[in-house]
């Protein structure tokens, strides 16, 4: 699959934080990221993940 730039803004604390774990962790900022989405999927409750799972197939279509 094609890598598509992301972008997204956010206060410099935050981008500091980001680039101190990816550093830290030895990861590209793309491997910290999916790791990050990864656990916050873990936390969503039954009712979250049922919007989530429906919203990721409605925009894959």
């Amino acid at each position: 699959m094609a890598k598509r730039p992301f972008a997204i803004r956010v206060d410099q604390v935050n981008v500091d934080r980001f680039r101190a774990l990816s550093t830290i962790k030895r990861m590209d900022g793309a491997e910290l990221f999916a790791e990050l989405l990864t656990r916050a999927e873990k936390d969503l409750n039954a009712k979250e993940s049922n919007a989530y799972k429906t919203l990721l197939e409605l925009w894959r279509s």
